[in-house]
Parts: C-alpha cells; sequence; structure tokens
C-alpha cells in the first residue's frame, strides 16, 4: 500500500507546478494534422475504396501514429517530422498522376462543371438541402478527438515532454487548447438542432401573441429534453468522481477542483445555454454573447477579488473545494457559444441574410434568394443595403472574418496588456487563444478540402467519362471517429485509467512507453472502426 501510494504522489507530481510552452511551438505540433489530411489526398484517395487492411494502416499511421509521434518522440523536431510525411507523399502522388495522365490523355472534360453544378431549388427547400455533412468539419473534428485522446494518457509517460502538460496556473500548452478546443468543437455541431428548429418555424405562429405561461411551458419542455440529454454526461462526471476517489487514483486539485471534473462541465453546457436564451427577450448574436460573458468575467477577476479567491481561498466547503471547476465553466461556456456561432455560418450550404448576426426560417431564406429581393440600381448603393451585403456572408467569408477578428483581437490583448493565458480560470485571453487557433485551423482544412475535393472530382469524371458518381473524400478512420466521438473519448478515459493503475508509467523505458501508446491507439482506431463499419452509433 505505501508503494502504491508513492506512486500516486509521484504521478500527482509529474502533472504539478507546469508553466508550459510557447503558442507557437504549440501551432507547429499540432500543424502536422493538416500534413496528414493533405498526405491523405496525395496517397490514398485516388483509389476510391473503403476499407480494406491496407487503407486501414495507412490511414492509422498518418493520423493517429503522425500525430503520436508529433507529441512525443518527433516533439522536438516536428519540421522533421513535417517533411518526413509530405516528401514521400508527394513523389507517390507525382509517380501515380503521371500513369493517370497518360491513361486518361485522350478523355474530355468538356461539361465537367455541368456535371457537377448543383442547384437547389428554393421553391421546394427541404432541410437536408439546408444542412448537408461538411468534409473538412469532420476530419477538423476527429483531429482534435484523436490528439486529445492521445494525449490524456501520453501525459502520464515521460516520453510526453512537460511543457505539453496543463499547466497550473499561467501559460500555454497543448493539453490547455485541448480541452477548450473540445468545447468548440461541440458548440460548433450542436447548433444544428437550433438551425433545424428555426428552419421549420412557421412564420404565421411567429405573429402569434404567446402568453408569459405558454412560453415559460415551452421553456421548461425544452429544458426538460436538455437536461436528460446531458444526464449521462453528467452521470459520468459523477462516476470518474466515485472511482477516483474510492481506487486511490492520482489527483490533481487546481485543475477543476477536488470534484468537479471535465465531463461536468460538458454536461452543463447545453442547459446553461438554454437559459440564456430564454433570459434575452431579443435575438442577441451568439458570438456577442460569448464574447460579452467574457469580458464581464474578466472584468470581475480584475477588479471584484474574484482571481484572488480562485487562486488563494482555501477549500473550506463544497463551492471553495471546486471554485476552478465552477469559475472556468463560465470560460468554456464563452467558447462554446462562439463555437455556436460559427457553426450557424459553415454547417448550411449556402449563405442566408444577415447570418453573421441571425439564423434564417424557411420562408425567410426562400425569400431572400426570390426575385423580388433582387436588389438593384439605386438601394444597391444604399448604406442599409451594403451592412446586410457585409454581414450575408458564406462560409468562407464567415470563416474568414471571425478568423480575422479573434486573431487580431488575441494579438492586441497578449502583446499590449498585462493579461496572460490561464486555462485554470479560463479568462478572457484563454478564450480568445482557443477560438482563433480552432478558426486558424478550420480555415486550413476548409482550405485543403476545396482544393483537393475539385482535383478528384476532376479525375473521377475523367475515369468515369461522367460527373454524376457519388463519392466522399473522408477517411474511413476519420469519419468513424466523428461517428462516435464522444463514445470513443469516454473509453479513451477509461483505457487511460486502467492503464494507469496496472503499471507504473513513470519508469517506462521510451520504446516500451511508446508501445503501450501505440497499442492504446490502435485499440481506439479499432473499436471506432468496427462501431462503423456494422452501424452503431451511440450519442452520448
Amino acid at each position: 500500500m505505501e508503494n502504491s501510494r508513492s506512486l500516486k504522489e509521484r504521478k500527482e507530481d509529474f502533472v504539478s507546478g507546469l508553466t508550459g510552452s510557447s503558442i507557437e511551438e504549440v501551432y507547429l505540433v499540432t500543424l502536422v494534422s493538416l500534413v496528414t489530411y493533405i498526405a491523405y489526398y496525395l496517397i490514398i484517395v485516388h483509389e476510391r475504396k473503403r476499407v480494406n487492411s491496407i487503407i486501414f494502416s495507412i490511414e492509422f499511421i498518418l493520423f493517429w501514429f503522425g500525430l503520436l509521434l508529433s507529441i512525443t518522440l518527433y516533439s522536438d523536431i516536428p519540421v522533421k517530422l513535417i517533411f518526413s510525411i509530405l516528401v514521400p507523399s508527394v513523389t507517390l502522388a507525382l509517380f501515380s498522376n503521371k500513369k493517370t495522365l497518360k491513361g486518361n490523355k485522350i478523355k474530355s472534360r468538356k461539361g465537367h462543371d455541368k456535371n457537377r453544378s448543383h442547384k437547389i431549388n428554393f421553391g421546394n427547400l427541404s432541410i437536408n438541402d439546408y444542412m448537408s455533412k461538411k468534409n473538412y468539419i469532420t476530419i477538423y473534428r476527429s483531429n482534435m478527438m484523436i490528439i486529445t485522446c492521445l494525449a490524456i494518457l501520453a501525459v502520464d509517460f515521460k516520453v510526453f515532454p512537460r511543457r505539453f502538460a496543463k499547466v497550473e496556473t499561467w501559460g500555454s500548452s497543448l493539453m490547455d487548447l485541448g480541452v477548450g478546443s473540445f468545447v468548440f468543437s461541440m458548440g460548433l455541431v450542436s447548433i444544428r438542432t437550433k438551425l433545424k428548429a428555426r428552419f421549420n418555424e412557421n412564420g404565421s405562429s411567429q405573429k402569434e401573441k404567446k402568453t408569459v405561461y405558454s412560453k415559460f411551458l415551452k421553456f421548461l419542455k425544452k429544458l426538460r429534453k436538455s437536461l436528460l440529454s446531458s444526464l449521462v454526461i453528467l452521470i459520468i462526471g459523477l462516476l470518474r468522481l466515485y472511482f477516483v476517489k474510492n481506487l486511490d487514483y492520482q489527483e490533481h486539485a487546481s485543475e477543476y477542483g477536488t470534484h468537479w471534473n471535465f465531463f461536468m462541465t460538458l454536461g452543463l453546457l447545453d442547459p446553461v445555454v438554454l437559459i440564456l436564451d430564454s433570459i434575452f427577450p431579443f435575438e442577441v448574436p451568439v458570438f456577442v454573447t460569448g464574447l460579452v460573458v467574457s469580458i464581464i468575467y474578466e472584468i470581475l477577476l480584475n477588479k471584484n477579488g474574484l482571481l484572488e479567491f480562485i487562486l488563494l481561498h482555501p477549500r473550506d466547503n463544497l463551492i471553495t473545494s471546486n471554485k476552478e471547476g465552477i469559475f472556468s465553466f463560465i470560460g468554456y461556456l464563452s467558447i462554446f457559444l462562439t463555437g455556436q456561432s460559427v457553426g450557424s455560418i459553415l454547417l448550411p450550404n449556402f449563405k442566408t441574410r444577415l447570418n453573421v448576426f441571425r439564423i434564417s426560417t424557411k420562408k425567410e431564406i426562400i425569400n431572400f434568394y426570390s426575385s423580388s429581393v433582387v436588389v438593384t440600381g439605386k438601394d444597391k448603393k444604399s448604406y442599409k443595403n451594403k451592412v446586410h451585403q457585409f454581414f450575408t456572408v458564406s462560409a468562407t467569408q464567415g470563416l474568414f472574418y471571425f478568423a480575422i477578428f479573434y486573431n487580431v483581437l488575441f494579438y492586441l490583448l497578449y502583446h499590449y496588456t498585462n493579461l496572460n493565458i490561464s486555462r485554470r480560470i479560463a479568462n478572457l485571453l484563454y478564450v480568445l487563444w482557443v477560438v482563433s487557433y480552432n478558426l486558424n485551423f478550420l480555415l486550413g482544412f476548409k482550405f485543403i478540402s476545396k482544393c483537393f475535393d475539385a482535383k478528384i472530382a476532376e479525375d473521377t469524371e475523367m475515369r468515369n467519362g461522367s460527373g454524376t458518381e457519388e463519392y466522399t473524400n473522408v477517411p474511413y478512420l476519420i469519419e468513424a471517429i466523428n461517428a462516435n466521438g464522444l463514445l470513443v473519448f469516454l473509453v479513451a478515459n477509461v483505457s487511460t485509467g486502467v492503464i494507469n493503475m496496472a503499471m507504473d508509467t513513470l519508469d517506462m523505458s521510451q520504446t516500451s512507453s511508446v508501445a503501450v501508446l501505440v497499442a492504446y491507439a490502435f485499440a481506439l482506431a479499432l473499436f471506432s472502426a468496427l462501431l462503423h463499419y456494422k452501424g452503431i452509433y451511440i450519442k452520448l
């Protein structure tokens, strides 16, 4: 028991008092996720085959093993890893393209754009016309999930640099970014429910006067549904608390508190967002709400003694014992809301009127695209119309505008104020860092997807003589992770606990550590692939 206790204390010390790394290093290490996406296109995507052992192996090496190397053995030389992935991929692609061009020299590309074009009938607009899966969002979310699952176990091994582990209070690190990115990603796709509900709203019912009582009943119905959907995650959070306390598992109280954990934060986000929506009697842009919440929280931290309370007050009751988890929830809420705002622009297949600020109904979309609202002549020059045009954006434009805004705001506050990043309290600068990072990588994935999807469609047409073949350019293992994301994350957490209790991770050699991590990664990849293959999808 004494040896076990000693090992627990050593493991707690191993993840305590850390100061993190530079923001630039975090970007460079995670850049591997973009590089592996390019490599996938160059190596595999021309084959058009979906599942076999060779494809599985290559995808595992690229998306799981590549990211694992970037945060362990190649953490000091990520540029070398990037070139090690790109050079053979480009060479193979060039060799393959030469053969493809020779075999397709006589095939005409005439009518390519015509075949690929897809016109939406706005007179008979359906929800499937309005929203569909986006390749770049799927691969962005899955890469984020993969690196998170890898890091939560790797952090307990010496092969994982201490500078990548969560910092004690002030600073930036890979794992600090990971939890925030997880929340942003959840917000990005959670807005789908609100988009569908708004799309299906009846215009006539909007004009009917509703009593306070009927509105309250509607709110309670929504809240009940939200709480029930969040209940599983909250129960998982309570189960984690129980096992940590009863199995003598290592703890880090300054992370979220004595009892609080990340699952509790995740479980409370959706119900709290619903309550916020009901509080505001008018339509407030979601990202504005998120920004205002974060700014008010920052003011309270610095002007009202809240910062000293969170960092220095003794843990003498239930609230003070969990002060980090309770108050950092405000920052995560802001990240979640911003993710929702970005998702409201990215998920629809076309732009809608003033979509930077609001979500449109089906009727409003039809009216917007009807000939009766086409602006001509004098109206086109009006100030009001110019404002409407500026805030009515495509997915690419919206992503670009948001990225500029949050990157500039983060840069100014980071370099020209006394503020610092803190995941522990999830302050304003942490929120801006997480949001700007995720926007930058979403832009990267979208750009890669746009470039290569067009080339693949062209190649497909040249081979088949038409552009009508249905295809997906999302790697199978990436689809599999995305389909059961929270379940895979839960299994990763359980596996991490089991491995830590079964092994002395601190004293393992580098070779043994990497072997365990590769086996763990392979098991998660195989688990998700089997579920996807069998058509088993479990939403938590």
